[in-house]
């Protein structure tokens, strides 16, 4: 069993005292905010009421389909993709790109000891920064085309039955939220 030499132990102790003195009298608040797409609320701090939209697209041989899409309070993703085999685009009214975000094909499995294997199917699920202007989201492959396209409009309904007080679902003199 090795010993640690007499001079590190004692500088060692005199860190954590140090450190221990430095605190002395001071409260340390927690840290709040978006860590991932996990939410802590700190202390005396206001909720972070930032929006994505989860719009998440079946992939197959025969094609693409939309397959369930959320507004969920969150942070859009900030992982940079392997590969840009696709995009998502989200469309304003007119039909107008208003964000995208590249993404790999979620077919492609990386297998340890093998390399890379294509599957038959896969569930692609991306996270993007809400826009109120966001009317459809649409997916293109590869080569550029168009994929599968979704309405946005489920998404915004569903958001607003579950969150009425959020300032998005506020209804104007029609009954229509500021975001329809």
């Amino acid at each position: 069993m090795s010993r640690l030499p007499l001079s590190f132990t004692r500088f060692a102790l005199a860190a954590v005292l140090l450190a221990i003195a430095s605190c002395a009298g001071t409260t340390r608040k927690p840290p709040g905010g978006w860590f991932g797409n996990t939410y802590l609320g700190g202390e005396d701090q206001a909720f972070d009421a930032r929006k994505v939209f989860v719009i998440n697209f079946q992939i197959d041989a025969a094609g693409a389909k939309p397959a369930d899409m959320l507004i969920v309070y969150g942070v859009p993703s900030r992982l940079p993709t392997a590969q840009e085999a696709m995009r998502v685009e989200l469309l304003d009214a007119g039909g107008r790109v208003i964000a995208t975000l590249a993404t790999s094909d979620p077919r492609v499995a990386i297998v340890e000891q093998h390399g890379t294997d294509t599957l038959t199917s896969g569930m692609l699920s991306v996270r993007l920064a809400y826009d109120p202007a966001a009317k459809r989201a649409r997916l293109r492959d590869a080569a550029g085309k168009s994929a599968a396209e979704a309405d946005l409009a489920a998404a915004t309904a569903e958001f607003c039955r579950r969150n009425r007080r959020d300032s998005i679902c506020a209804t104007n003199d029609k009954g229509q939220t500021s975001s329809q």
